[in-house]
């Protein structure tokens, strides 16, 4: 049996799922409604697009909330680095440790496009020279852009 598709219901489960409830342990709605069964729910997000669409808000908003609880624990082990003086080397060690690596990752999840790793980065560089090297030659008659390759096989990929 499917249920049709409510927008205000459909709002108050996104805005559990946005402070950080799973679907399959959502509570119930600010008036007391149940939430409909989760099978449901997933019919929901492939045939409502405005649903999909507040799902997609309410994720993002759920990561942000984390990446802000990452960025204090790493505030306050940095300040336990500082303060506490009884901390052993292995223990002093530990903490900062943790305190690069959730910096390298808030670093990534808040910056991505400036923080790629250079694999991909040499691929672009690498695609650029090719496309360089085929604008040079490109005046000559019957110059293919990949040689080998037929025009219909890579008409699928996008062009820079």
């Amino acid at each position: 049996m499917s249920i049709l598709y409510d927008a205000e219901l459909g709002k108050q489960i996104c805005i559990q799922l946005a402070m950080g409830y799973s679907l399959e342990n959502l509570n119930e709605g600010e008036d007391g409604e149940v939430f409909p069964p989760l099978r449901q729910i997933m019919a929901w997000l492939m045939e409502e697009a405005d649903f999909f669409t507040l799902y997609e808000k309410a994720r993002r908003i759920h990561s942000d909330l984390i990446t802000d609880r990452v960025a204090s624990i790493v505030r306050k082990a940095q300040q336990l680095l500082e303060q506490d003086k009884t901390l052993t080397p292995s223990q002093r060690l530990s903490y900062s440790r943790m305190v690069i690596g959730s910096s390298k990752w808030l670093v990534n999840r808040l910056n991505p496009k400036k923080s790629t790793p250079r694999s991909q980065n040499s691929s672009k560089t690498q695609q650029k020279r090719m496309d360089k090297m085929h604008g040079f030659v490109q005046g000559h008659a019957g110059v293919q852009k990949y040689p080998g390759v037929q025009e219909q096989e890579y008409s699928g990929f996008v062009e820079p």
